[in-house]
């Protein structure tokens, strides 16, 4: 019994995120998907096998918990572009480890690097700029709301087309009987 409550208690103490501001915890992911990309590209370029595998997993691991911090409910535009996205990572990592393809991890730190931008401007309120210097020194804000446009950068969407219209009958002649 004593054993299980210590067991508890050391639960506790160590989880660190416990009442973290979830917006924050969602840039650490990013940041972390990043890191250990640039981990395993350079245990690609030097054929530690060990290096690249542990990271590749990690990365993995991190976007599939993206993938799941989405709203199931939301099945608007930008909440399935995500989920799109991040399963197209999730499906293409794995095969760095047979082809040790680094254009896939390019890619894949290209996108992650520009959701992690978007996150930190619309989300966080931070300029990117100034982000890069030291990214410890970030305060966390509990209860902070968001109210910028996450997607206000892309391009506008098109317009929907005109409703389908039938072609104008041509008018009708008297038929004649034969």
């Amino acid at each position: 019994m004593v054993a299980a409550a210590q067991a508890y208690n050391a639960y506790q103490n160590a989880n660190v995120y416990e009442g973290m501001d979830p917006n924050r915890l969602i840039l650490m992911l990013y940041e972390g998907a990043l890191r250990h990309l640039d981990f395993s590209k350079e245990g690609i370029l030097t054929g530690d096998v060990q290096k690249r595998g542990e990271h590749l997993g990690r990365v993995i691991a991190i976007v599939a918990e993206l993938n799941a911090s989405l709203d199931s409910k939301v099945n608007d535009e930008p909440i399935e572009f995500l989920r799109g996205l991040y399963h197209a990572i999730i499906l293409d990592l794995p095969k760095v480890a047979v082809t040790n393809d680094v254009s896939i991890i390019d890619r894949a730190h290209k996108y992650l690097s520009f959701l992690c931008e978007i996150w930190k401007k619309s989300v966080i309120g931070e300029d990117c700029k100034e982000n890069q210097k030291e990214d410890s020194k970030m305060d966390v804000v509990p209860g902070r709301t968001v109210e910028r446009n996450a997607y206000e950068h892309l391009p506008p969407r098109l317009p929907p087309p005109p409703p389908h219209t039938s072609p104008p009958t041509p008018p009708t002649s008297p038929t004649r009987n034969l």
